[in-house]
């Protein structure tokens, strides 16, 4: 939809590409976009256009099959759901007891994005009783971590730092993290 409106707002010519009505009936999928000659820029890959030439070069710095070995994805593709969510919640769980230490008081900060609303789940489950939002500069996340305590069931402090408060507080950090 933004690319639609991008084009339209920009006055340039789309052409539909021939196979896209058969791919939407047949499949109900939309493969490689709509629109003949624009494509979709595939994640790990970035493109350059030559203003002389008219014409743009698309380089890979990354490929996806970088981040698991055939063999791994060959074994996770043959898993079922509930293994992976439980291979999962170990991997979170591990982490969460390696980075929680009992002498002292600690705590999640939960924006209400998705990594912080999946730790603040686990971290319930794993006795964190304390969850803070600290304020984005313009406080668009606030209801997101709302909505999310109120599923958990947790109480959600609230507090903004500022550039005196942070650096007030930066000594004290520095320390808890070296000495819990």
């Amino acid at each position: 939809a933004s690319l639609t409106s991008t084009l339209f707002s920009l006055n340039i010519p789309k052409i539909i590409k021939e196979n896209v009505l058969q791919d939407i009936v047949v499949s109900r999928h939309i493969y490689d976009g709509i629109y003949k000659d624009i494509f979709e820029l595939q994640p790990g890959s970035f493109g350059t256009y030559s203003l002389i030439n008219k014409s743009i070069k698309i380089k890979n710095y990354f490929k996806q099959t970088d981040l698991i070995s055939s063999k791994d994805y060959e074994m996770r593709s043959k898993s079922t759901k509930e293994d992976i969510q439980a291979e999962f919640t170990e991997l979170i769980n591990n982490a969460i007891h390696k980075r929680k230490c009992e002498e002292v008081k600690s705590g999640i900060i939960l924006s209400g994005g998705i990594d912080s609303s999946i730790i603040s789940y686990y971290g319930k489950k794993n006795n964190f009783n304390s969850f803070l939002h600290l304020d984005s500069v313009d406080n668009s996340e606030l209801k997101d971590a709302q909505n999310i305590a109120k599923k958990l069931s947790v109480k959600l402090s609230h507090d903004y730092i500022d550039k005196n408060k942070f650096f007030k507080y930066l000594k004290k950090t520095i320390q808890s993290w070296e000495y819990p």
